[in-house]
């Protein structure tokens, strides 16, 4: 019957969302809410129930598709779901209105206008009634929405405020996703933000609470955890642990290894830095084969990274071809696209664009609370300043840039700007401190054993 068939693609949609299949979870939540129509047009609240679970993929697990259905498919089950609803408060009400409030981040290419602190409250309101209900894991979901609304903008400092108010409601959550999500958030917006020791700490702490719970890959969210770990610890240059962290990842992924989902993708970009500074070129060559057809399918995290990692292998028409235009969602890593844009310019050597890129990297960083985006803004125009002739101004902008990259602990990042920083003071007439400043750099590039940049630590020591 139409009521058997509605329960056996319900069972189908949670077995596809727990495997990272959304594209399969919204097609058969969808046709899941169809058949309880057909069959029991007078069940609202489990219409209701339904079509807000249909929601939820695309909304809160963009992630986990390939394919994102159109806003006005996705909004036409919103609206039905909300047509059927029971007075007062209830989980079906909860489930479609943290839905409603995850659509900036679900369709970030729609503009919003000035309705942002508009969705953040439904989320929020969302939360509270969740709690009024005694239900922490829907508070928990609801509250993931509000922050998605600055997220969807790359405003990572307002959405990780309202992430964190997820974390004392995660002793009374058996939902391990929903748990494992929590920390993943965090290690997300705290790397985004630039703080990378904190982001390593959320995903530490979340891998070791879901494994203690009993939870797997896919129930508890680690490989999600992973990603942002790997990420945050090639930024800090723990470099021989990010690559543990990617081989830990291909390994759960298994035969996907060459086809991961969106939100670890980073990961795979992160661990092929490593590896091309180490003069590994064979594994990038690889990863390259299946990355940059993924990066055609608008994926805005993966994009960011691949960029860079183009870049670095000197690959820059490429790395153009995948920047230019942003990708769907770009808005949602804003600072990760405006950093590679940067190294971009500066390799392309298009100086006369740099005024342009810098005014967005700056109202980026102050709008996102970024600590990171600074220092690559600064080393961009140390770097344009230095190509103009201006060495003092350089040499002033170089070393904060430095400074930054010190503070938040990005090792290899300070030991490339300070060979910049050498440069402007060699042409201020400094070779002394020109030394200091190369010789430092060298000796974080042979703890890293950066090969390829090591050369030009070295090559730069001739020259003194």
């Amino acid at each position: 019957s139409e009521l058997e068939r509605s329960l056996a693609l319900e069972a189908l949609a949670e077995t596809f969302l727990t495997d990272y299949r959304g594209d399969l979870a919204w097609r058969c939540f969808r046709e899941s809410a169809d058949a309880r129509l057909a069959a029991t047009p007078e069940d609202g609240k489990a219409i209701a129930y339904l079509c807000a679970r249909a929601v939820d993929v695309p909304t809160r697990w963009p992630g986990s598709m390939r394919n994102v259905p159109a806003e006005s498919v996705v909004r036409a089950y919103l609206e039905r779901g909300v047509a059927h609803l029971p007075d007062g408060d209830s989980e079906e009400r909860v489930r479609l209105r943290t839905a409603q409030a995850l659509w900036p981040f679900g369709f970030a290419t729609q503009e919003i206008g000035d309705e942002y602190e508009e969705f953040e409250r439904i989320g929020l309101e969302a939360a509270e009634e969740a709690m009024r209900l005694g239900r922490p894991t829907l508070a928990s979901g609801a509250l993931d929405a509000a922050s998605g609304v600055s997220g969807s903008r790359g405003l990572y400092g307002r959405g990780l405020e309202i992430t964190l108010r997820r974390f004392p409601l995660i002793p009374h959550i058996s939902d391990l996703l929903e748990v494992g999500d929590a920390y993943a958030a965090a290690a997300w917006g705290s790397c985004e933000i630039g703080r990378y020791d904190q982001a390593v700490r959320y995903a530490s702490e979340g891998i070791e609470i879901v494994h203690a719970r009993g939870g797997t890959l896919f129930a508890g969210g680690i490989l999600h955890m992973l990603a942002w770990r790997c990420v945050a610890r090639y930024r800090l240059g723990a470099w021989d642990e990010a690559v543990g962290d990617f081989d830990e990842i291909r390994g759960l992924l298994d035969e996907r290894r060459e086809d991961p989902p969106y939100f670890c993708s980073n990961a795979f970009c992160a661990a092929g830095m490593v590896f091309e500074s180490r003069g590994e070129g064979l594994p990038v060559d690889e990863m390259l084969g299946y990355l940059v057809p993924l990066a055609g399918r608008e994926s805005a995290r993966l994009v960011p990274w691949l960029g860079r990692l183009l870049v670095e292998r000197g690959e820059l028409t490429k790395a153009r071809r995948i920047l230019d235009p942003p990708p769907y969602q770009w808005r949602v890593h804003a600072g990760s696209l405006l950093e590679t844009l940067a190294e971009l310019l500066a390799a392309e050597g298009r100086w006369d664009e740099v005024p342009g890129l810098l005014e967005r990297m700056r109202a980026q960083a102050v709008g996102g609370q970024l600590v990171a985006l600074p220092a690559f803004a600064d080393r961009l125009e140390g770097r344009a300043a230095l190509a103009a002739g201006d060495a003092p101004r350089a040499a002033d902008l170089l070393r904060n840039a430095s400074a930054t990259f010190a503070e938040i602990g990005a090792v290899w990042e300070r030991a490339r700007t300070d060979l910049f920083v050498a440069d402007a003071s060699l042409a201020l007439g400094d070779p002394h401190a020109a030394r200091a400043r190369v010789e430092a750099a060298g000796e974080a590039f042979e703890r890293l054993r950066a090969v390829k940049d090591l050369l030009a630590a070295r090559e730069r020591s001739s020259k003194n």
